[in-house]
């Protein structure tokens, strides 16, 4: 739907919806003025003016967005000695709120759990309580 969208054939079960919009990947979303799933991207959802999802179950959600490789978690290094993160190394795609040059803030977030096999995020106020209560030792 829209002013030259494209929905490719290789894009089964594939929403399209937007000027020069393409979904170029089975299961995928693009929303918006040449927004854009690429190729392989299955699964993928791109939202917003210029949003690109690469990958498979990326999320690229804002104007000029764009997903990028998937990064390894690795333990944390203090010193000589290094802790483990205590989840997986890997993950199932990104999410993407702007790209190298375009930076967002993600606002009003609830505390995420703070346990040894958390996955939530943490915010800015749980970080603070952290660096308080090192100070203090």
């Amino acid at each position: 739907i829209g002013n030259g969208a494209q929905a490719k054939a290789a894009a089964s079960y594939s929403i399209t919806l937007g000027n020069s919009a393409k979904t170029e990947a089975a299961t995928g979303i693009s929303i918006g003025d040449r927004a854009n799933v690429a190729s392989g991207a299955n699964s993928g959802i791109a939202l917003g003016k210029s949003a690109v999802a690469n990958k498979s179950g990326d999320i690229a959600i804002g104007e000029s967005s764009s997903t990028s490789d998937k990064h390894t978690v690795n333990g944390l290094k203090i010193g000589d000695t290094t802790l483990s993160t205590g989840v997986a190394a890997t993950n199932n795609g990104t999410v993407s709120f702007g790209n190298n040059n375009v930076k967002r803030q993600i606002q009003n977030v609830g505390a995420g759990e703070i346990s040894e096999n958390s996955s939530d995020a943490i915010t800015g106020s749980q970080l603070y309580s952290v660096i308080k209560a090192t100070d203090e030792i």
